[in-house]
């Protein structure tokens, strides 16, 4: 490895050559070059090595070719090789964008030659509008972006591309970071499933352990699939009735914290719910403090149970057999027969959030308990079920109508 990181010296014809790795701008891969340093009979090793350094030649290194433009695909790849992420699943993410869509479409081109317009374009051809089924999301597309401006503003930091407005050879002015002018709107069509606690209580009542325990867990506390997952015993604090939640199992892997900083805390248990979770632990195999909560029987407990798997094989044949859901073509909808594009654990966030809403809750409790960043997050999960505003609009006609119209 520290071949590449400092370059070495070989003799070459009675000559010092400087041989690194550069990375080529046209594909990111890496090449060989190499650099004359001086004469073998006017230089020791460590004086071509001061040589070296005094001309900058170490700073070639793992660099772009002298003399081109570097492509967005070079720029990606430093960015991924170079970007120092927090969290496991930022990092599988903005692997997968770049990987995915970015340098499939982008690759090729010299990131200072990219146009905004162009960016625009491409995002837009990525929609449902456009594509059908096989479209994506506003908000995912958003996300696109948002990650390719990343990449521009590393190539800046990085000083692989300008980092200010100049003109172009046509003596137009032009932003090294073309997505700063892409406007676009991460507005989405979808909308959180919600359940009514009777029809929870009822998919519920068809699982079997450690699903039951695992939904009623979710269900009441509002943490993330991925925070359950990554949960151990010895972070069940039975004596302060409180669950502690400082990891999150995302992609395979136990990730270094959680969403956000604010969903790094503790959530409190209610003694109802701590039953639940003491006999689950009195009958696992996997009871040891440092065991996971809903540790893998396939795998020896070493890792936990995969959160998709368990919404395909275990909720969704009990909500469906619940009268809950129903799939129709494939295609998984409510009773009432709207399609629904996501149903699994998170639902069940959405469902108590709006749940506690109901209940006239404060919003300030909601967000302490779902551990939101923002009470803004009320706006995304706080849902208000049809009956609910029957009900309401109902009060006001018994004040505006007259009183010989009977109102139900």
């Amino acid at each position: 490895m520290a071949r590449y990181q400092r370059g070495f010296l070989k003799k070459k014809k009675g000559k010092w050559v400087f041989c690194y790795t550069a990375i080529r701008s046209i594909d990111g891969t890496r090449t060989e070059r190499g650099r004359v340093v001086g004469l073998i009979a006017e230089l020791s090793k460590s004086g071509a090595w001061a040589e070296v350094e005094r001309r900058g030649l170490n700073m070639l290194v793992n660099g772009p070719d002298a003399g081109k433009q570097p492509t967005f695909g070079f720029i990606a790849s430093h960015y991924l090789e170079n970007h120092r992420f927090t969290n496991h699943g930022t990092e599988y993410l903005h692997n997968h964008i770049v990987k995915d869509y970015l340098v499939p479409r982008f690759g090729n081109d010299v990131a200072s030659e990219i146009k905004s317009k162009e960016i625009l374009g491409w995002l837009e051809s990525q929609t449902f509008a456009e594509c059908g089924d096989h479209g994506l999301e506003n908000s995912t597309l958003g996300k696109i972006k948002t990650v390719m401006g990343t990449i521009y503003r590393h190539g800046q930091f990085e000083e692989l591309i300008s980092q200010t407005v100049a003109p172009n050879t046509k003596g137009q002015l032009k932003a090294s970071n073309p997505v700063t002018f892409v406007r676009w709107s991460d507005k989405t069509a979808y909308e959180a499933f919600v359940l009514k606690p009777e029809q929870t209580m009822a998919v519920l009542d068809l699982l079997v352990q450690p699903e039951y325990t695992l939904l009623l867990m979710v269900a009441a506390t509002g943490v993330r699939i991925s925070e359950a997952l990554a949960l151990k015993w010895k972070s069940v604090l039975y004596d302060q009735n409180s669950i502690r939640i400082k990891n999150s199992w995302t992609y395979g892997q136990m990730g270094s914290g959680t969403k956000t900083q604010a969903s790094k805390s503790t959530v409190p248990m209610h003694p109802a719910l701590a039953e639940v979770l003491k006999a689950w632990q009195a009958e696992t195999p996997y009871n040891k403090p440092d065991d996971f909560v809903f540790a893998s029987v396939k795998l020896d407990g070493k890792k936990p149970r995969t959160g998709n798997m368990i919404v395909e094989d275990y909720l969704k044949p009990a909500a469906i057999k619940a009268g809950v859901i129903n799939i129709v073509n494939g295609k998984t909808h409510d009773m009432a027969g709207n399609v629904l594009k996501r149903f699994g654990f998170h639902c069940f966030r959405h469902t108590l959030a709006s749940f506690l809403l109901a209940q006239g809750n404060s919003p300030v409790l909601i967000k302490n308990l779902l551990r939101w960043s923002k009470i803004s997050m009320l706006d995304v999960y706080g849902h208000v079920m049809t009956d609910e505003k029957i009900a309401a609009q109902g009060s006001m006609l018994e004040r505006i109508m007259p009183k010989t119209v009977a109102v139900q």
